[in-house]
């Protein structure tokens, strides 16, 4: 999909193994991974440790983040640029133009090929639609 930092909030370097590999990121610091696996790798609970006193141990907390513009961006080339055809749908058959939407497309219609159409009763229909 796309990288994202996975920043570390803790005052403290975070590590931990994950998928077979050791994880690091320096305390105030971050590190990129491709979304979906950032957001496996901090749903994941760390064990907890205590300290001396029997407390918890901050340096235990996963305090991670993933940065809120990355996801943005993804999330805006995701809907920018859909990639299953579901999301295409509606396609023009005189010019090959891709739409979201139906109305979308019955407007495009409208307004370039409506000449184009042999149903005389489905032109007539097109033309009559005001919110079109």
């Amino acid at each position: 999909m796309g990288l994202v930092k996975v920043h570390n909030l803790n005052d403290f370097d975070y590590s931990e193994k994950y998928n077979g590999q050791m994880i690091v990121i320096p305390a105030g610091e971050y590190i990129k991974m491709e979304y979906f696996e950032a957001e496996q790798f901090l749903a994941k609970k760390p064990p907890i440790w205590q300290d001396k006193s029997g407390g918890l141990d901050p340096r235990c907390l996963k305090h991670l983040k993933i940065d809120e513009d990355d996801k943005k961006l993804l999330y805006e080339e995701m809907h920018d640029n859909p990639s299953s055809e579901s999301e295409k749908a509606y396609v023009c058959h005189a010019c090959f133009k891709e739409f979201r939407t139906q109305k979308g497309l019955l407007k495009h219609i409208k307004n370039k090929h409506i000449h184009l159409m042999a149903d005389k009763d489905a032109k007539d229909e097109l033309l009559d639609d005001e919110d079109i």
